[in-house]
């Protein structure tokens, strides 16, 4: 605790005696509302009013928070490596940066207010929105301001990853925000609020778990990549979640919001097809080098494949009873994946029955392009020459502007990119483990 409140104490005196940071926040923050007052000129509807709000403060926000770490010179952190541990310090960052952004949070409502004649029909559940959303802006960019500070002070690489990571946040903020000024009932928007405060509870634990890594790291190219590509599977994943549960998706008939399972289903896929593409590759380098090296990734990135392929069976599943009324269904692609699958349990089969380990790694590398091969056939050829209900097969337009608009796209590609590297985590940590059993 006598940690956490030094460097609270530091932040404070280090912001009063070189108030420009703030005060160029602020003066930012003035200016913008005074031009968006004269640009409008009368209040918006409330979810327009929202997103300008909001646009504002998050730019504000990158002015005051994103300057933190990135000014920190050399000899000044070389001094809060003795005073502190990692804990106390992104801590004690996220709780000030948090005091710093409900400050001007407060401001811009206070300055709306003067510019424009806002009534507010449940003023506390606004501003409660407002502190709720601000905090959870300062903690998500308390940590990538870390990343971007270790990057080389890169501000263009903290906005690119902080953009699409606090995408949740504000959705569920500017919600918040629009139904207060409507006068929505309290009870309706309890789950908002709920979820609003798990996603700052989330990202203030994941900080302190994940600073550590950061902690007095000398970042080699290597090194940085392993951890940045980490940190952003997390990031990516509990964006996926958070939004794909949130985000609003076309009201179509038969599906309704059954579509959402596209972000859990078919990316899920779209990682096992990656992870199997990898243990094609090294398959094939196995036969060509005789590394055992080579052999353990393809054998840990077809293990690592089976389980995305068997989550997106099972959400297939649950998503064809809803739809089509049945679990499962005499459909091409349905089998063709079985099929598949099947053939990549064989292999594990196949790889325990072989005790020689150099048989076993040249014989497995061989039935493993041969089930690749087949893969490719049963999932992505053959459904295409025949009927098939899925989308994409059988005469059934794919994916399109019907069933996935823009804002689903927004959640759907960056979901494939978090579960391709959630995948390769996985796999890593695999091959780590078996190299360390192995030694």
């Amino acid at each position: 605790m006598d940690k956490f409140l030094a460097i609270l104490t530091k932040e404070f005196k280090s912001d009063f005696r070189n108030p420009y940071v703030l005060g160029g926040a602020g003066l930012f923050l003035l200016s913008t509302l005074f031009v968006c007052y004269i640009t409008v000129k009368r209040i918006p509807d409330p979810a327009t009013w929202t997103a300008i709000y909001w646009i504002v403060v998050l730019f504000s926000a990158f002015n005051a928070v994103a300057k933190s770490f990135t000014s920190e010179t050399r000899a000044r952190m070389l001094y809060l490596y003795t005073l502190s541990g990692p804990g106390a310090f992104i801590s004690s960052k996220a709780v000030y940066h948090g005091l710093v952004m409900v400050i001007l949070s407060l401001i811009a409502v206070l300055i709306y207010r003067v510019f424009f004649d806002m009534r507010i029909q449940d003023p506390t559940l606004f501003y409660t929105s407002v502190v709720l959303g601000a905090l959870g802006i300062a903690i998500i960019l308390s940590l990538l301001s870390t990343i971007a500070s270790k990057a080389g002070n890169n501000l263009t690489l903290m906005a690119i990853l902080a953009l699409p990571i606090l995408l949740p946040i504000l959705l569920v903020t500017t919600t918040l925000m629009k139904n207060s000024i409507d006068g929505i009932d309290l009870s309706i928007q309890a789950k908002y609020l709920f979820v609003l405060g798990g996603l700052n509870v989330v990202s203030f634990a994941l900080s302190v778990v994940l600073f550590p890594y950061l902690w007095r790291i000398k970042f080699r190219p290597t090194l940085r990549l392993h951890i940045a590509f980490k940190i952003l599977s997390i990031l990516l994943v509990l964006f996926t979640i958070s939004a794909g549960l949130l985000v609003d998706v076309p009201a179509l008939d038969i599906l309704n919001e059954t579509i959402r399972n596209l972000f859990f289903h078919v990316t899920s896929w779209f990682a096992m097809v990656f992870l199997f593409i990898l243990s094609f590759a090294y398959s094939i380098r196995y036969l060509s080098s005789g590394k055992e090296e080579d052999d353990l990734k393809a054998r840990t990135f077809v293990e690592t494949g089976m389980v995305f392929g068997v989550a997106g069976l099972v959400t297939g599943m649950l998503w064809a009873n809803y739809t089509w009324g049945a679990y499962w269904v005499p459909d091409p692609k349905l089998n063709g994946a079985a099929i598949a699958l099947l053939a990549y349990l064989a292999y594990g089969i196949l790889r325990n029955s072989l005790k020689d380990s150099i048989q076993r790694g040249k014989v497995s590398a061989v039935y493993n392009i041969f089930a690749f091969v087949m893969m490719v056939l049963f999932i992505f050829i053959l459904p295409r020459m025949t009927d098939s209900l899925h989308p994409g097969n059988g005469g059934n337009p794919a994916f399109s502007s019907y069933d996935l608009d823009n804002t689903m796209r927004l959640v759907f590609y960056p979901a494939i990119i978090g579960w391709i590297l959630l995948g390769m985590w996985m796999s890593e940590i695999r091959i780590r483990i078996a190299t360390l059993k192995k030694h």
